[in-house]
């Protein structure tokens, strides 16, 4: 979870800086069927649209090791978006915080908005996971 939330900081800070409209188009488009998906409560496809917004984040950041280190935590990311779909009221599917600090070239909102889905990651499935670890 260190490693894929300081991947994730990184890349929204350097996508702050060097994304493109065709960037935000594909980030847009993602984070909508995401939101799309959610609402229908349709998780497998969810998970799949979120992967690949996560992954236009990070590809925006023009960084290529940072890509190809993003890229290999494949399985540990689709597993914690799948564990964090539907937890609570005020979770944001399509990552709308993120993709709007990132249009603005803010790097802190973009910073933040990383920080506020670990933390909602961190919050809420890690206890549930020590609760299972004795079964």
């Amino acid at each position: 979870m260190e490693v894929r939330h300081a991947l994730e900081r990184q890349a929204a800070s350097l996508a702050c800086l060097r994304r493109t409209e065709v960037d935000l188009k594909q980030m847009d488009f993602f984070g909508n069927k995401c939101q799309q998906f959610y609402d229908e409560n349709d998780t497998e496809n969810f998970v799949k649209a979120d992967w690949s917004l996560h992954q236009s984040v990070v590809s925006a950041s023009n960084n290529q090791l940072l890509i190809e280190m993003h890229t290999g935590l494949y399985e540990e990311i689709q597993l914690s978006i799948s564990h964090t779909t539907g937890i609570e009221d005020d979770y944001d599917p399509g990552h709308q915080k993120l993709i709007q600090a990132i249009r603005a070239q803010d790097t802190d909102g973009a910073v933040q908005a990383v920080d506020d889905y670990i933390q909602h990651f961190k919050k809420f499935i890690i206890p549930r996971a020590n609760e299972f670890e004795g079964l």
